[in-house]
């Protein structure tokens, strides 16, 4: 390079080229001067053998070393050193080298000579060391001489131009360095110098160089140690105290200028220098030499420290890092300068020297010096991946043994040994620091990772945790638990021990964090490394410790691994060395931080990056190992992070604020926050507080006569809209103060209730995953909105709790001002928001009860009938008399209004008495004779006369504490137990004693009841009855509980319900009897009063009938109970009973809506009564029943009498049980006593009921087994098998309702009958047949069910017949085992073999899971140490007792033992029932055969209805028709045993991998229904258009749309699909029809290849399947797959008529479908093509077209293919429809506007009519083109050549004017040929049909070919399979023109005469005899023309008469004599 650049000399600096003593010379060589020493004075002195030779030759003192003893002379230091003088200084061996080391004496440096840096020396204390360490030297400097030298206390360096000191060192490498010597005096300073002189002299050396001695401070001797022929990096040092610049000093010497010319140099000694910039010339001039030997040198100027800036952890024992540099500043000052070598952005590799910076500072003195250096290093800013040195050098600084001079080179390694580390911050900063760093960095990482999940499509985890975590810190050997409460965005809460303080933390721009604590800022820097994460706290550093495994020995920076220094295996001691790594030229050992056994992970030589693993260790002792201790103490006490002000204001915005971040889902103390704000709004400060502040930010640009209050209409014109702008804050907060406080509370309170709803309203009733799904699309540019708006979402119960206490507080008072929020409340239907929810409708029913309230008040006030005085008399008076009169009421009504309520049916009217006694309101009445005498069921309870009393006397004070209530009631119990006072009550007829107890206001009264008991003969309290009014007992029926204990009561809010919990047995199942009484008023005027319940009814409030809507009050209210508890785990049930009694007598015209009235045959009422009463059950049900579903109610009761005529008068029950929500059992009974019970019982009327001829009073039983399998299927989200016939049931009466306008189903026809079918054989396996049978639900010992259900659907009146098979999902999780598999199978069997429908509900876990639990209960354990069982064992085995118990169970041999034991070794374990393993799969591989054969021979139709795993999944797809249920999966695998296979959480639910967003949208799932009932339903629309056997007449209905109705939906610019089959609305909502019947179209495969439309419909009442054509571009959504990680979700658009792979899959799919079904079928064609690019041909787009053509050609029905209005088919798409694939079935039709060719116009054109062409035809028709020609050729003629390129201009001119023109002309010319009118005349279409006629044509074209079929299918089955479809179509024509109708006219081919024709078979039954016995000639004539056959025959037709039934066998016989004679 120096060539290169022609320099003339080159500075070598103090790199490793400036000891190379080759490069001298090489310069030399070329001319170039080397400005440093000469090669041989380098050689010499570099080495560090060499320079001591020559020390000692030159008198420099050395210490004793291995060369003391040799001696050269001064003379020959100028030449080379002989090598056998080198030679015998130095040590080759061990052995040397332990005699050297005797002779130098210990301790001793084993050094090789061309080491530095560290490398290749070591400290030996005796020869055991020497052994070990010599060869270690020798390998890490290799080939290097090695010489031993004495160990002595090393002080000072010493140089010619004065002195440094670089004793802080460690290692060997300097650290801080000064300059000049202060610990030496003056005169060795001098002799330092001189020997240094002596030393450069011997070697004529030239240039700067660096002698290095040792000093001891104790004896004043110096030594020498070497001597660096360059310049050292400490230069400056010498610079600034002897004020002489070196390196210009090393040029003038290169120059040859000598010393004593330089002008720095005399002046250093004190000779004349001059001065001035040019100085120098004059210097040279007139200097002369001097001696410098005698000269005196001046005195240093001031003092110099140097401190190298080093990429080293001091808290690691000074190891290298390496990294990025994300910071370095530093500004140089006056006194302190620094250079560094990199930058921010740049970074320190591990190959670099770790010296990367060296700071100098200067003083007048040492002390000014050390002072100007901290300041210094202070202000450099490093922040990256490396640790440095800067802390640890001040804390070096500050040290009072560096201050006092009381250093050496040992020091520094001395406090790295005793652990002095540099300051750190108080610990709790670096707690709180490292906290918030973590937690702050957690979060981040998680709402990225979340966006992530977004970004790619995927959806993301069900929960983000940003609000609550845990920290661990490991600080300096303490471990820190820190929870973390996030009350923002960058506010926390940490709490640690039971202590807690407050921080917030924001982010800087530079990446750091500023963090706020107890009111004061720092700055905190953070960066990962491999041993943690080291913090940067207002410049200190903290190191956050990683956990640490002492058992894992790794790397903890980027190195190298040069060698081990153990064995692989060996036991090593702990803080031994065991490898040695170089890192940064560094060779550097690793220590075992334990003892062990270690094993070897890397290879040696290997390079490794921080973290990886080099060995491990097995410990001795694991529990020895020291870990981080857990720190027991507290945070200090420390105030808030920010001052905060006590204004009111600032308080209100503070709690303001603390309420928006609970809505935004964090956490603070809402029971403070609610009080803080509360009080805040209270305050009258709080207006014009807020008003001073707002003011004072507008006071400086307010203009002055505004401040003063000058109106702003005083504001020119231009300026007033400015000034308005200006003052609107001020404006807005009068404005909110406009009503008062009350209204700024109001605003406030509003704004937090908008924004709860803002996010919670997304989620109501709506999965979560569908609201992520829709936010991810609505926020795609601002992702970190859904993020916000999930975390809201995730704080619902704290912000449950802070919008309900501000109810509570600021809305209760006045709910009319929020009635809109509450209305919106009211109506959030989730769980989660049940109690908000209620709160909301409550405070909506307050504000009509105080509108009630004040009408009331009103009329009251209009009335005088309060006093006596009436007008006259003056307010206070009336108001007196008013409350007297009000109090006795008041008192009276207490008593009366129970008794009369309670007893109401059974009282003489006005009986009750009320009596004043002296202690209290006596209350008396009397029964009606009639009910006293009565026995029927509880009447005769209340023959005994109860006495009400009241407690309260007079003015007496109301009892408000409990304990003195409990208190009065203990004290009356006692007195009741007294014989004397038990005995007088018990005589005088009192039955039960009844106390009611009032307490404080708001609080409901103490109600105890105490009964005679016959046994004790006292009153006793009854438990069950407490707090219950004292005759509702016997109304509630709660005898009926007895049979459970420890009843849990639970009172309803407003006292109606009583909710009494349970646990039923033997299962624990939690039960809940809720009963009430239903109050009702005298008139159906009561119904106002339950007006907006809330109840979606089926009908208008008024078409209910007055007791539906009382029934229906009191379970609404009863449903608000249970959403109350639902969270409640004590009170909420899994099974749910409720019971209503009605008290008032219901009259006929109560049951029917007003004003209807019920006119009764007589001796029909019973019969008419049952009917009414089935109806008004199911219409509740059909309002309540999902509801009660979800809260778990089974079973509801009512208990009601009829006020009848008759045989209906009496007591009623109805019994409604709750199967699926949507579906429900009804059941009505009488009450009829039965002698034989002595009792009353349920007597069912019509239908026998379950609980026909029970008890009324019969206690409860515990759950059935129809009971507890339901409840196990409801637990898996499913319908119990065994209740879909019910569905089934239901799903037909809605459809015949709706066939009948709502007249329900036909009344001469069974609806549904269902036959269960079973094995024949009990232990039924494959190959067992079915059989019917009768049995209750629930016994099956199979995990599937069959049924065989013949229905009367509209289609098919008089009954078809359908099987279906179900999963039961109660019975082992549904799994299939082998019996399920065989019962499957069977059942398909059966389905085939009789061609009828097989629809399938699936609900299961896939193939069966079994161990054999008899081997699992009894095996044993081989072991390899029976003694110590860790080191494993051998075999597991059976003793002799237990293999002759269950030897069948497995394969074993026999081992025998030497102590004589036998055991069985286990080889197999085969178990001894049958389904463990592999015969499961076996099984489901036959029954997914079976299955998909019966797809091909019968109607197969999958119904998902729980989740489908496994061969489920397959059996799903296999029967190709699929309907799955919104919620439930089609799942091979489950996601948890995904997600461990995967190794990571990657799927959340079993939704992501098979839910309807999937299955949906890939072919799988035909259609999706949102519950079980519509699932049904669609099972059932489906089958509505299937024949009900395979082969069967298609059901056809009368059509309810007119078959010639024109269509009226025509398309403008393109054809709707939809809207062309089934119509459409136009824009004023008028119905347009469609070619098909309206609302008949089903949609099927609706998600998948949405460029193709498929589905059924029906034309005419004729089922058809259509496919129809997309004409607009759709989104093709290929879903992220969150298993890989890359996955991204693709969005890909499809042009409309557009045949893509999947859209021509799914066509295909269809038509497959349509002709299995064998249903006609219509395609709408409307395709320009297929897609054929690369990708679509490697999706397979050819084999897709390739398929729809072979399922077109082996098409049975007929197919209408129809190119409909501006509809086109062209190229490819028109050649896999076209008529000729299946000339017998498929007719081509077009509408007029339609257009087909091979290519579009303008392709034509491109080929067939390319521009010469055009510019032809240009000149053919064009006259002025003509006339130029013309003019061309005579010019050309006549020679006349200027005027022929004139002309020729003038053509081109005209045929690019007119190209254009002729373009559209040849486009248009090219259209007509694609027109229908050239299709129909090339025969291609059968006939242009015009799209409003099509529907009418199409219909009746449709009607004649299924006629036709019919009649051809008659034909094939008499003529047999040789007569082909023509051949029958040809006959048929000849027939019918042969017949009379026909008169064999051509013409007469017509519809009309064809249907007269065909019609009557007696037309062509006599043709049909001719080929069935042609079709018997040919069968006979095959027999005969095989001797064997023939043979055969006699027995044949023997066999085939005894077959034939008898009536008609010996016709047939006599047939065939005569046949024969």
């Amino acid at each position: 390079m120096a060539e290169i650049t022609r320099v003339d000399a080159v500075w070598p600096g103090w790199g490793h080229a400036s000891e190379n003593p080759e490069l001298p010379d090489a310069l030399h060589a070329k001319g170039i001067v080397f400005l440093g020493p000469p090669a041989t004075s380098m050689g010499a002195l570099g080495d560090k053998i060499g320079s001591s030779l020559i020390a000692q030759a030159a008198d420099v003192p050395t210490l004793p070393w291995s060369g003391s003893h040799v001696k050269i002379s001064p003379e020959s230091c100028l030449v080379t050193i002989p090598d056998e003088v080198y030679r015998e200084a130095c040590v080759y061996t061990t052995e040397e080298a332990i005699a050297s080391c005797q002779v130098v004496g210990y301790p001793a440096m084993i050094k090789a000579s061309w080491g530095g840096g560290g490398k290749g020396i070591r400290k030996v204390h005796n020869d055991d060391e020497v052994r070990a360490l010599f060869k270690q030297v020798q390998g890490e400097v290799p080939g290097s001489p090695i010489f031993i030298m004495k160990v002595a206390s090393q002080y000072g360096n010493v140089a010619a131009l004065h002195s440094r000191d670089c004793s802080v060192q460690r290692r060997h490498q300097k650290i801080i360095e000064e300059g000049p010597i202060t610990v030496a005096p003056l005169e060795t300073v001098k002799k330092l110098e001189q020997a240094a002189r002596r030393l450069a002299k011997c070697v004529n050396y030239v240039g700067a160089a660096t002698v290095e001695y040792l000093y001891s401070m104790d004896t004043g001797e110096y030594y020498f140690l070497e001597l660096n022929p360059r310049l050292q990096v400490e230069h400056p040092v010498t610079e600034w105290i002897a004020e002489i610049n070196l390196p210009a000093a090393q040029v003038a010497i290169g120059m040859g200028i000598p010393l004593w010319q330089l002008r720095e140099i005399r002046r250093f000694y004190g000779k004349e220098h001059g001065g001035g910039y040019d100085a120098w010339r004059k210097t040279s001039v007139v200097a002369v030499p001097f001696d410098f030997d005698q000269a005196e040198s001046a005195r240093p100027k001031g003092h110099c420290v140097a401190v190298r800036v080093t990429s080293e952890d001091p808290d690691d024992g000074f190891k290298p890092t390496s990294g990025k540099v994300q910071e370095l500043s530093f500004k140089s000052k006056p006194n302190v300068w620094a250079y560094f070598s990199v930058k921010s952005g740049g970074g320190i590799h591990e190959f670099s020297d770790s010296q990367f910076g060296h700071v100098f500072a200067f003083g007048d003195s040492r002390a000014l010096a050390i002072a100007n250096m901290v300041l210094g290093l202070k202000e450099i800013q490093i922040r990256g991946e490396i640790r440095t040195n800067v802390d640890y050098s001040i804390d070096l600084l500050h040290a009072s043994d560096y201050k006092d001079n009381k250093i050496h080179t040992g020091w520094l390694d001395s406090r790295i040994a005793m652990r002095v580390r540099a300051e750190r911050p108080p610990w709790y900063l670096s707690v709180v620091g490292g906290a918030l760093y973590k937690a702050s960095a957690s979060s981040a990482a998680m709402v990225s990772d979340y966006v992530g999940y977004l970004e790619k499509g995927q959806i993301p985890p069900k929960h983000i945790s940003l609000v609550n975590s845990q920290v661990s810190l490991n600080i300096e050997g303490s471990k820190y638990m820190i929870d973390m409460v996030r009350g923002g965005p960058g506010s926390y809460r940490l709490r640690m021990n039971e202590s807690e303080i407050e921080a917030e933390i924001h982010t800087l721009r530079d990446g750091g964090l500023l963090m706020q604590l107890d009111g004061n800022s720092h700055v905190i820097y953070a960066e990962e490394e491999a041993a943690g994460t080291c913090l940067l706290i207002d410049g200190r550093t903290c190191l956050l410790q990683n956990e640490h495994d002492p058992s894992k020995l790794v790397a903890e920076t980027p190195c190298k691994l040069l060698r081990y220094l153990v064995s692989d295996g060996s036991h090593i001691e702990a803080d031994t060395p065991f490898a040695e790594v170089e890192v940064m030229k560094m060779c550097m050992p690793l220590l075992s931080p334990a003892s062990g056994v270690i094993q070897f992970k890397m290879s040696e030589g290997q390079a490794m990056q921080a973290g990886e693993l080099i060995a491990r260790l097995d410990l001795d002792d694991p529990s020895a190992v020291r870990k981080a201790e857990p720190f027991h103490g507290s945070f200090p006490v420390l105030g808030p992070p920010t001052a905060i002000s006590g204004k009111v204001h600032q308080r209100c915005a503070a709690s303001l604020n603390a309420a928006r971040m609970i809505l935004a889902g964090y956490d603070h103390n809402i029971d403070e926050v609610v009080q803080n704000l509360l009080n805040c709004l209270d305050s009258p400060e709080l207006p014009f507080l807020q008003w001073q502040e707002c003011l004072s930010v507008l006071a400086t640009r307010l203009p002055k006569d505004l401040r003063n209050e000058a109106h702003l209409s005083s504001c020119p014109e231009k300026e007033k809209g400015a000034q308005e702008r200006l003052v609107e804050p001020l404006m807005s907060l009068v404005k909110s103060y406009e009503g008062g406080r009350e209204s700024h509370a109001l605003i406030i309170v509003q704004s937090l209730f908008a924004e709860y709803l803002s996010v919670e309203e997304l989620f109501s009733d709506n999965i979560k995953a569908d609201v992520i799904e829709r936010l991810r699309l609505q926020y795609k540019k601002d992702l970190l909105k859904v993020v916000d708006i999930v975390l809201s979402h995730q704080g619902i119960r704290s912000k449950n709790k802070l919008i309900l206490q501000l109810m509570e507080q600021l809305v209760y008072p006045n709910p009319a001002a929020y009635r809109d929020k509450l209305i919106r409340f009211s109506q959030l239907n989730h769980i989660n928001y049940s109690e908000l929810a209620l709160k909301a409708s409550q405070l909506l029913e307050q504000t009509r009860l105080s509108e009630l309230r004040s009408t009331i008040a009103r009329t009251l006030s209009e009335l005088e009938m309060f006093t006596e005085d009436g007008e006259n008399m003056d307010t206070p008076k009336r108001k007196s008399a008013i409350n007297e009169r009000m109090k006795t009421f008041s008192r009276q009504s207490f008593l009366h209004f129970p008794v009369c309520i309670c007893h109401q049916p059974y009282l003489v009217r006005d009986s009750v008495r009320m009596q004043w006694h002296r202690s209290g309101l006596i209350a008396s009445w009397e029964f009606m004779e009639e009910h006293i005498g009565r026995k029927n069921g509880f009447e005769d309870k209340i023959s005994d006369e109860p006495v009400g009393r009241n407690t309260v006397t007079g003015n007496a004070e109301p009892c408000g504490d409990e304990d003195q209530a409990q208190e009065r009631i203990n004290k009356l119990a006692k007195i009741l137990k007294e014989q004397e006072v038990g005995s007088s009550l018990h005589t005088a007829g009192v039955g039960i004693i009844s106390c009611i107890i009032q307490r404080d206001e708001g609080r409901a009264p103490m109600r105890h009841s105490f009964h005679w008991s016959a046994e004790k003969l006292y009153y006793e309290e009854e438990p069950l009855l407490r707090h219950l009014e004292p005759p509702l007992s016997i109304y509630l029926e709660l005898d009926k509980l007895k049979g459970y204990g420890n009843i849990q009561y639970t009172p309803s809010r407003d006292r109606q319900w009583h909710l009494y919990t349970v646990v039923d047995k033997p299962a624990p199942i939690q039960r809940m009897f809720l009963r009430t009484l239903v109050r009702q008023p005298t008139t159906n005027e009561g119904l106002t009063a339950y007006q907006g319940l809330g109840i979606e009814a089926p009908r208008a409030q008024w078409a209910m009938s007055f007791t539906s809507w009382s029934i229906l009050r009191s379970l609404v209210a009863a449903m608000e109970e249970l959403e109350l508890n639902v969270h409640n785990a004590t009170v909420k049930s899994e099974h749910a009973h409720m019971y209503l009694c009605i008290l008032r007598e219901q009259r006929l015209d109560d049951l029917v809506p007003y004003p209807g009235r019920v006119d009764i045959d007589a001796g029909q009422e019973e019969a008419e009564v049952e009917r009414i009463l089935e109806e008004l059950a199911r219409e509740i049900y059909a309002s309540v029943g999902v509801k009660m579903h979800r809260l778990n109610v089974c079973e509801w009761e009512v208990k009601l009498w009829m006020s009848l005529s008759g045989q209906a008068n009496g007591a009623w029950r109805v019994v409604i049980t709750n199967v699926t929500g949507h579906t429900c059992a009804v059941h009505i009974y009488r009450e009829l006593e039965d002698t034989s019970k002595h009792g009353v019982v349920y007597h069912s009327i019509s239908a026998c009921g379950p609980l026909h001829g029970v008890m009324v009073n019969a206690v409860y039983q515990p759950l059935g087994v129809l009971d507890r399998k339901r409840l196990l299927a409801r637990r898996s989200n499913t319908t119990y098998c065994y209740d879909f016939p019910l569905a089934f049931e239901t799903a037909l009466e809605q459809i015949w309702a709706s066939q009948l306008n709502g007249g329900g189903k036909p009344k001469d026809n069974i609806l549904l009958k269902v036959t269960e079918l079973v094995f024949a054989d009990q232990k039924g396996s494959w190959g067992t047949r079915l059989v019917p049978v009768e049995r209750p639900a629930g016994l099956n010992d199979v995990g599937m069910v069959a049924w065989s259900m013949e229905m009367s659907t509209p289609e098919f009146p008089s009954g078809r017949t359908i099987l279906i098979v179900a999963n039961d999902v109660t019975f082992k999780a549904g799994s299939f085992g082998p019996r399920e598999d065989a019962f499957f199978f069977a059942v398909t069997d059966l389905a085939c073999t009789k061609k009828l429908p097989l629809i399938y509900l699936a609900a299961n876990s896939g193939a069966r899971i079994g161990v054999a639990e008899e081997v699992k209960s009894c095996f044993k354990v081989g072991w390899s140490d029976e003694s110590c069982p860790e080191r494993g064992f051998q075999y597991v085995y059976l003793s002799p007792e237990d293999y002759t118990r269950i030897g069948s169970s497995v394969i074993a041999h026999e081992l025998k033992l030497t102590n004589g034991e036998t055991r069985w070794v286990i080889e197999a374990i085969v178990g001894k029932e049958d389904g463990l393993g592999v015969e499961n799969l076996s099984g489901s591989g036959a029954i997914a055969s079976a299955y998909s054969r019966a797809y091909k021979e019968t109607f197969t139709l999958t119904y998902v209805t729980g989740r489908t795993v496994g061969i489920g999944a397959y059996l799903a797809r296999l029967g190709m028709r699929c309907i799955q249920r919104l919620d439930q999966p089609i799942i091979l695998t489950g996601f948890s045993a995904l997600n461990k296979l995967l190794g990571r959480e990657v799927y959340s639910s079993h939704m992501q991998l098979g839910g309807p967003k999937i299955m949906a949208t890939n072919g799988v799932v035909h259609l999706t229904v949102s519950d079980d009932l519509e699932g049904v339903s669609a099972i059932l629309k489906w089958l509505s258009c299937i024949s009900p056997y395979i082969g069967g007449t298609l059901p056809i209905l009368s059509p309810s749309d007119p078959t010639e109705r024109p269509v009226e939906y025509f398309p403008e610019n393109s054809c709707d699909p939809r809207a062309a089959i089934c119509g459409a609305l136009d824009n004023s909502g008028k119905w347009l029809g469609g070619i098909f019947d309206r609302n008949s179209f089903v949609e099927t495969l609706e998600g998948w290849a949405r460029t193709v439309v498929t589905g059924r419909a029906k034309l005419g009442g004729i089922p058809v399947g259509i496919i129809a054509v997309e004409t607009q571009t759709v989104m093709q959504v290929i879903p992220a797959d969150p298993g890989q990680l890359d996955s991204h979700e693709k969005v890909v658009p499809q042009a409309g008529q557009v045949w893509f792979p999947d859209s021509a899959t799914k066509t295909a799919q269809a038509i497959l479908d349509f002709n299995r079904e064998e249903i006609p079928l219509f395609i709408l064609a409307n395709w320009r093509g297929f897609s054929g690019g690369q990708r679509d041909l490697f999706e397979g787009i050819l084999q897709a077209g390739s398929t729809i053509v072979e399922n077109l050609r082996t098409y049975k029905q007929p197919v209408f293919v129809y190119i409909p209005m501006m509809g086109e088919l062209r190229g490819g798409a028109w050649v896999v429809v076209d008529s000729q694939i299946n000339s017998d079935h498929i007719e081509m039709y077009a509408d007029r506007t339609a257009k087909g060719n091979v290519l579009e116009p303008e392709g034509i054109i491109e080929i067939k009519f390319r521009t010469k062409e055009l510019l032809e035809c240009m000149g053919r028709l064009d006259q002025q083109l003509i006339t130029l020609k013309a003019k061309l050729q005579e010019a050309r003629n006549s020679g006349t050549y200027g005027m022929v390129e004139s002309i020729q201009q003038q053509i081109k001119s005209r045929e690019k004017q007119l190209l254009p023109v002729y373009t559209q002309i040849a486009t248009r010319f090219a259209e007509l040929h694609d027109s229908s009118l050239r299709m129909a005349a090339k025969g291609v279409i059968r006939e242009v049909v015009d799209w409003g006629k099509s529907r009418g044509y199409f219909y009746k074209r449709l009607r004649r070919r299924i006629a036709e079929d019919s009649l051809i299918k008659t034909l094939e089955d008499a003529a047999g399979d040789h007569l082909s479809y023509k051949s029958a179509m040809d006959l048929i024509r000849k027939w019918f023109l042969d017949s009379d109708i026909a008169g064999g006219r051509e013409d007469s081919w017509g519809d009309e005469a064809f249907f007269a024709w065909k019609d009557h078979p007696r037309n062509y039954e006599e043709k049909l005899q001719e080929l069935r016995v042609q079709k018997v000639l040919h069968q006979l004539t095959s027999i005969g023309e095989s001797r064997s056959d023939l043979k055969a025959l006699p027995q044949g037709l023997a066999a085939l008469l005894r077959k034939v039934d008898p009536s008609s066998r010996g016709q047939l016989i006599d047939e065939l004599r005569k046949v024969l004679n």
